[in-house]
């Protein structure tokens, strides 16, 4: 992976003389035993201060591996590790470590530690966490008759909580470790050190370097324990990448350092180096601690600045777009007034093209104006009244085309003779001329075209034979159907085709009990058909076969097809936009 640039020459030769000193302090043999459980790296370099491992604390996205290095000529065989990875965002932060410690395969002692940060208002952040403790011994033949040990293992739950507050003089933490207090031990009768503690970080300069001098005060519930302790630490950030601290409590003094150097990516590999020396024999024992983490690199202040100019720009941008929207609002509606007034005065005038044409202006400036709404309502019933006093004036309605159409003879159905079903046809026909909705050949003029073809009319039920009829009649439309008696039930079926295209454009059938209904049921099936709105159809159809012609390029016929939906309404805009269209392309290309 390539490396951005390591650091200076002075932080090396710093990491080189600081190890060398810690090596010599190396303790002898006799002193490498490990009192307490291992801690976390900042824990351990803080003096054991709860406020570097409170669950409140946000300390970025990071990989932390501790361990505590066994040393040559001891007795027993230990080892002592601690793992943390913790995740932070905007409002959360995660935070999993576990250690284990253990010697001679005769002790083992292992906690888990789930904790959960929360940022709150008023730069408080807040954190609960909750461990497991887990112990386990193996006696030896030096204690498997010790009644002591007659237990080997024990497991007990707890709980830590903590709360951090951000000032401008540090940070103020308080912890509570251990809260439940849960029996731990071989024999379960010993509790955990329940502690209660209030910390202080005050961060200072020093030529033009960053430092931070902390203090912590605990009190402790053990008889294991002193009822009162102490922890302090000072901080000294020696470049960019170097840090190294001295902390003290009341049994140790610990030196640390720890160094980090970038990767691509946005993230620090780091190491670090701990020694914790008791200040006698009796208060406990030597240790010597390595630190290997990956952490996501935080914001440098060249970073925070930038970040923060570009706020300061996008707020300044905000506030002149509200300023600009607010000019706009104001200009709009000073728009608005000037065409509400000219609207009316042309209302009024009856200039009702250009009373709309405002209307439409207004509306899409304000799209819920009550008063250019009403103008249009208004316009559109004055239009309706000109246009019905006209008609009135003039003592004619306007003319519409209608459709031609034809009933032929209905197919007879046994056990009704063809006589018969001719009546029927003729009852059907006969409804269908007093709807005055079409245009319907008479039964004489339909015998006297087909004598003057050398043809009869006789039962048609197939579309081919409906077209056949229909273009010797020369009609747009074609009725055929059938009759007949089905279970003590006069049955009648119709369809509609329309003769250019062969297609049925409409069919239904009904019935009844008595024959002398039959007329009756006519009456019912031509009400039902022309409710359908067999004009509107056939517009549809006409249209739809003119789309088919123009898109496979034959205009000639999709302009015969548009004129077809025109002679049924002469008012149809998108034929007639269409006809013109493709009109415009013929003259063009010649």
């Amino acid at each position: 992976m390539k490396m951005v640039k390591m650091g200076t020459v002075q932080d090396i030769v710093t990491l080189a003389l600081f190890s060398i000193f810690l090596l010599c302090l190396v303790p002898s043999p006799l002193l490498a035993y490990f009192e307490d459980s291992p801690q976390s790296f900042r824990q351990l370099t803080f003096a054991g201060a709860a406020a570097a491992a409170s669950p409140a604390s946000f300390s970025g996205t990071k990989l932390d591996m501790v361990y505590h290095l066994p040393y040559r000529g001891i007795d027993e065989d230990f080892s002592s590790y601690y793992m943390n990875a913790s995740r932070e965002g905007r409002k959360l932060s995660l935070a999993f470590a576990h250690s284990d410690f253990g010697f001679d395969s005769v002790y083992n002692e292992q906690i888990t530690r789930l904790s959960l940060g929360l940022k709150m208002k008023n730069n408080w952040t807040a954190g609960v966490a909750l461990k497991q403790f887990a112990i386990k011994f193996s006696p030896d033949s030096y204690t498997a008759d010790d009644p002591y040990f007659s237990k080997t293992s024990a497991s007990a739950m707890d709980a830590d909580i903590g709360a951090v507050k951000k000032t401008s003089k540090g940070d103020i933490s308080f912890n509570i470790s251990n809260l439940l207090g849960s029996g731990i031990g071989l024999v379960g009768s010993e509790a955990l050190n329940r502690s209660i503690s209030a910390g202080w970080s005050l961060p200072f300069s020093v030529f033009n370097r960053p430092h931070l001098f902390f203090a912590e005060l605990a009190v402790n519930d053990s008889d294991n324990f002193e009822s009162f302790d102490y922890r302090t630490a000072l901080e000294s950030r020696v470049s960019s990448n170097a840090v190294f601290r001295m902390a003290f409590d009341r049994y140790y003094f610990v030196p640390s350092a720890e160094f980090s150097y970038p990767l691509e990516g946005g993230y620090d590999i780091g190491a670090g180096f701990a020694y914790r020396y008791p200040y006698n024999t009796f208060s406990g024992f030597s240790q010597f601690t390595t630190l290997i983490s990956i952490k996501k690199s935080p914001l440098s202040e060249k970073d925070r600045e930038r970040i923060k100019i570009k706020e300061l720009e996008k707020a300044k941008a905000l506030s002149d777009k509200k300023l600009a929207d607010k000019l706009q609002r104001e200009n709009v509606k000073k728009q608005i007034e000037q065409s509400i007034a000219e609207m009316k005065k042309e209302f009024n005038v009856k200039n009702y093209e250009k009373a709309s044409k405002i209307s439409m202006r207004i509306l899409k400036m304000d799209t819920n104006n009550k008063t250019a709404k009403k103008i249009l309502r208004k316009i559109k019933v004055a239009r309706n009244n000109d246009k019905k006093l006209k008609i009135k004036q003039s003592g004619t309605k306007p003319k519409s085309k209608k459709l031609n159409i034809a009933v032929s003879d209905f197919e007879a159905r046994a056990p009704i003779s063809q006589s018969e079903a001719a009546f029927i046809a003729d009852f059907f026909r006969s409804e269908l001329i007093q709807t005055k909705s079409m245009i319907v050949v008479e039964r004489s003029n339909m015998d006297k075209i087909f004598a003057e073809q050398g043809l009869q009319q006789s039962g048609c039920t197939t579309s081919d034979c409906a077209v056949q009829m229909g273009k010797i009649l020369n009609v747009q439309l074609m009725v055929i159907g059938s009759c007949g008696k089905l279970q003590d039930k006069y049955v009648i079926t119709i369809k509609v085709v329309n003769v250019e295209d062969s297609e049925i454009i409409y069919s239904d059938y009904d019935s009844t009990e008595k024959s002398d209904l039959l007329g009756s049921l006519c009456r019912k099936m031509v009400t039902k058909m022309i409710a359908k709105n067999i004009e509107q159809l056939m517009k549809g159809n006409y249209f739809n076969a003119a789309v088919k012609h123009y898109e496979s390029g034959e205009y000639e016929k999709a302009i015969e097809q548009w004129k077809k939906v025109l002679e049924l309404d002469s008012s149809h805009t998108e034929s007639k936009r269409l006809i013109k269209e493709v009109e415009g392309r013929s003259n063009e290309s010649k």
